[in-house]
């Protein structure tokens, strides 16, 4: 498959008031294996951008395209049964369910499916020792550092298998070392699992590693670097 995703003239408008496009006439293809940066000021439609392809929400017109397939009209449900098995998310408040144990957490996304078989439980908790973070499966996110849960909801996000990884501003909580230790992280999953990630950041410093670098401002894409050979 040439492109895992592929946005055709997406717009978006809302009508709170003053009508305002949130997006105009956005075209963003993304390959498989991968790592985009989207970076942008404040208001410049990222958040948006993201939700519209994590089926979060619609567009107002144009075409979404996932895996080869239109994505754009499809009914609530079909697009919730596309989200779980498709899509991992990795947010920068963890949103880490406090009364869970890490393990727990990071199998959720398999338990919405049903019963976790034995080959699934085994891959997720060999990702969880990847990142080192095996001996803490009991332990509660309030036991972990922000650095710590951020890469639990990291694997969470990997745990159904996804064809993409998106990530909104997944190092805005940390401070400098833990939000190089996830990014890198992110990186080097990245590459071992060929997954394709999207990853919405203010930090031009995580952009500039990113296989290319999607501009956003008022809306529109003006301008895609290739930010390394």
């Amino acid at each position: 498959m040439e492109h895992i995703l592929y946005l055709d003239r997406v717009c978006k408008l809302y009508h709170e008031g003053v009508p305002v496009w949130a997006l105009q006439d956005v075209d963003l293809a993304v390959r498989p294996g991968e790592f985009v940066a989207v970076v942008g000021p404040s208001g410049s439609g990222k958040t948006t951008l993201l939700n519209i392809i994590g089926l979060l929400d619609r567009p107002t017109s144009g075409r979404v395209i996932l895996a080869g397939r239109d994505v754009s009209n499809l009914s609530e449900n079909a697009r919730s049964v596309l989200r779980r098995d498709l899509i991992g998310f990795v947010f920068q408040n963890y949103y880490l369910l406090p009364e869970l144990t890490v393990l727990e957490n990071v199998l959720l996304p398999l338990r919405l499916r049903g019963p976790v078989s034995a080959p699934d439980r085994a891959r997720v908790e060999g990702l969880l020792e990847r990142v080192g973070l095996a001996p803490y499966g009991r332990a509660f996110p309030s036991q972990l550092s922000g650095g710590q849960q951020q890469r639990v909801a990291l694997i969470r996000a990997l745990a159904n298998d996804p064809t993409l990884v998106l990530a909104d501003e997944p190092t805005g909580n940390l401070d400098s070392q833990s939000g190089w230790a996830v990014f890198d992280l992110m990186r080097e999953l990245n590459r071992a699992t060929g997954k394709s990630f999207i990853m919405v950041t203010h930090d031009e410093r995580f952009a500039r590693q990113a296989d290319r670098v999607v501009r956003i401002e008022d809306g529109r894409i003006h301008t895609e670097l290739a930010s390394r050979p």
